[in-house]
C-alpha cells in the first residue's frame, strides 16, 4: 500500500516537518520533498524542525544526521535544544511538553506542523488511554489535525501502517537513527509496542487497523457529544470574571449528571485546560451541593473550581494573599504580586498600593459614614478569594480607591482605576 497523497490543509503558508531522525519522521520529510514542486506552485514553503532533548548520549549524533539529511534534500532546518525538567509528570510527559513548547515558540499563524504518527502509534495511544480508564474523548486517541497555538498540527500518516512506512524507506534507501530508549519496556508505550501489540497481531493480523478504526468511531461519538455540550453550555449564562470565569449553578444542575459532566469538560477544553479525571468530576458534585453559605473549592492541576453566590467559578490558579505588602506607584501601569495589572489615571504620583490585613474602614463616594472594608466588599459582591487581593490605593495615609470597585469620598474628580488580569482578559 503506498503512502497517501500530500493533501495539505487549506490556508497553509509554511509546511513544517518535525524530524527526530527516526524512520517515521525521515520518511515524512522525504515524502514531503517529493512533493516540493507542487508545494512551491501553491506558494507553500517547506521547512523542518528538530528538537534536541539532550537526554541521550546520542542526541548530538542524531542532530548531525538530521542536519545532513536536510542539507542533502535542500530543506531549511531549525534546531531547538531544550532542557527537559521533570516535575510531577513522567520523563516521557516532560519531554513531550518541552518538545511542544519548542514547536509553539517557532510556528506562526498560517503554519502547519506535520508529525509522523502512524496507525500503530494510534493503536498504542488508544490502548494507553484504555488502561487509564478514559472515556470517549480519550479513546478517540490522536486527531489527524488540531490547533497548535497560532499554528496547526497535522498527522498525514495516521491511517498508514508501519509496514508501509518501512517499505517506503527501503525502496528509497533512506537512512535513519534508532533511539535506544524505544526498546526500554519500562515505558508503557514501549511495552505495548514490543510485547502487547505483537501478541494481538498474531491472533488478529489487522489489530492495529481495527483499533485505529475504533478510535475513529470514538472520535465521531465525541463530535456528537460536543454538539450537545455546546447547546447545553450556551444556556449556562457563562461570564468572564475579574479572575477566571463563571456559570450559573442552578442552570447547570437542571441538566442530568452526565450532561453536567460533559458541559464542564467542554468548558475546560474551550479554555485550553486538560479534561479532569472522573474522580474530580465526582468531587465537583460536592462543590455544587455544598451549603449556600459556604464557599467550597476543588483544585485540579493548574485550575480550580469555587462556588459563590449561586455561581460556579473556574479559576486558573489559587491566589496567595499579599498581606503586608506595600508597592509604590510612580505613574505607570503596575504589575501586582498575583499577576494582575493596575492602571490609575487622573492622579499624580506618588501613591502606595496596599492590601487587606483586616480591620480597615472605607467610605465610598456618596456614603454618609465609613464602614468596615470587609462588609463593603461583601456588599459589592466581591468573591471571598479576591477580598485580600484587592489593591487599596493610598495617598499618604488617605485611602482614595478600592481596586476599581469604588472611589473613596474625597477622591479627586476624574480619577479612574482599572484592575484586571491580562492572562484572562487578553489585555496587555
Amino acid at each position: 500500500m503506498p503512502l497517501p497523497d500530500l493533501n495539505v490543509p487549506a490556508g497553509c503558508r509554511h509546511l513544517w516537518v518535525a524530524i527526530s531522525g527516526g524512520v517515521d519522521s525521515v520518511v515524512l520529510l522525504h515524502w514531503a520533498t517529493q512533493n516540493s514542486r507542487a508545494l512551491a506552485a501553491r506558494g507553500i514553503a517547506l521547512k523542518a524542525i528538530h528538537v534536541n532533548h539532550q537526554l541521550s548520549a546520542q542526541s548530538d549524533i542524531w542532530q548531525q544526521h538530521v542536519m545532513r539529511l536536510c542539507t542533502d534534500w535542500s530543506v531549511p532546518l531549525w534546531v531547538k535544544r531544550v532542557n527537559v525538567l521533570v516535575r510531577s509528570e513522567s520523563l516521557e510527559q516532560a519531554a513531550r511538553k518541552a518538545r511542544y513548547e519548542a514547536f509553539e515558540a517557532e510556528l506562526a499563524a498560517g503554519d502547519i506542523l506535520m508529525l509522523g504518527h502512524h496507525q500503530e502509534d494510534q493503536a498504542e495511544t488508544f490502548l494507553l488511554r484504555l488502561m487509564r480508564g478514559a472515556g470517549v474523548q480519550g479513546l478517540a486517541a490522536m486527531p489527524s489535525t488540531r490547533a497548535l497555538a497560532q499554528a496547526q498540527l497535522w498527522r498525514p500518516f495516521l491511517n498508514t501502517s508501519k509496514h508501509t512506512i518501512l517499505s517506503y524507506a527501503a525502496a528509497h534507501a533512506l537512512q535513519w537513527v534508532n533511539d535506544e530508549s524505544n526498546s526500554d519496556t519500562r515505558f508503557d508505550r514501549n511495552l505495548l509496542r514490543h510485547q502487547v501489540l505483537p501478541v494481538l497481531h498474531q491472533r488478529w493480523p489487522h489489530a492495529a487497523h481495527k483499533i485505529s478504526q475504533a478510535a475513529g468511531h470514538a472520535l465521531e461519538a465525541q463530535v456528537l457529544l460536543d454538539e450537545y455540550a455546546a447547546a447545553d453550555f450556551a444556556q449556562l449564562d457563562v461570564r468572564t470574571e475579574k479572575f477566571g470565569c463563571s456559570l450559573c449553578v442552578h442552570r447547570l444542575q437542571l441538566l442530568s449528571l452526565s450532561r453536567q459532566k460533559q458541559a464542564v469538560r467542554y468548558w475546560l477544553r474551550g479554555l485550553g485546560h486538560l479534561a479532569p479525571e472522573a474522580k474530580h468530576l465526582d468531587e465537583l458534585q460536592k462543590v455544587l451541593a455544598a451549603k449556600s453559605d459556604s464557599v467550597p473549592a476543588l483544585w485540579v492541576a493548574d485550575y480550580g473550581f469555587r462556588r459563590f453566590a449561586h455561581r460556579l467559578y473556574l479559576l486558573p490558579c489559587a491566589l496567595t494573599a499579599p498581606n503586608g505588602t506595600t508597592i509604590e506607584w510612580l505613574g505607570e501601569a503596575l504589575s501586582l504580586p498575583d499577576g494582575s495589572r493596575l492602571q490609575i489615571i487622573g492622579c499624580q504620583a506618588p501613591l502606595s498600593i496596599r492590601f487587606r490585613v483586616g480591620g480597615e474602614r472605607a467610605k465610598p463616594q456618596g456614603r454618609g459614614h465609613s464602614q468596615v472594608l470587609k462588609k463593603l466588599l461583601q456588599e459589592y459582591g466581591v468573591p471571598p478569594w479576591l477580598r485580600y487581593q484587592v489593591p487599596l490605593i493610598y495617598r499618604a495615609e488617605d485611602l482614595i480607591a478600592v481596586g476599581d470597585y469604588w472611589l473613596e469620598a474625597g477622591a479627586s474628580k476624574g480619577v479612574a482605576v482599572s484592575w484586571y488580569y491580562p492572562s484572562i482578559t487578553g489585555d496587555e
